[in-house]
C-alpha cells in the first residue's frame, strides 16, 4: 500500500464481480465503435461492389469464394490501374 501505483493484470472476464462490482459497472462507456451486422450485410448484398476500410487478420474463405476477395491497391494515385 506504500506504492504509487499498483500491479496492472490483463483482465479476461470484464464482467467477473469483485465485491459485488465488476469492471464493466467501473468504466464510462464511450460510443459505440462498431457498426450494426444487419445493416453491414444489407449494403454488401444491394451492391454489386464492395469496398472495406478495414482489414481483418484472422479469416478463411472457401476455396471457391477466394477469386471475390481481393485486395486492390494503388498508392492513391487514382491514374493508375490497381495491384491485384
Amino acid at each position: 500500500m506504500d506504492k504509487t501505483t499498483t500491479k496492472v493484470r490483463i483482465v479476461f472476464d470484464c464482467s467477473a464481480k469483485t465485491d459485488g462490482v465488476s469492471l464493466n459497472d467501473a468504466i464510462c462507456a464511450g460510443p459505440k465503435l462498431q457498426k450494426d451486422l444487419f445493416d453491414v450485410l444489407i449494403r454488401f448484398r444491394r451492391n454489386p461492389m464492395a469496398l472495406a476500410k478495414e482489414m481483418y487478420l484472422q479469416v478463411q474463405i472457401e476455396e471457391r469464394d477466394r477469386p471475390y476477395f481481393q485486395l486492390l491497391w494503388r498508392d492513391l494515385d487514382s491514374s493508375r490501374k490497381p495491384h491485384v
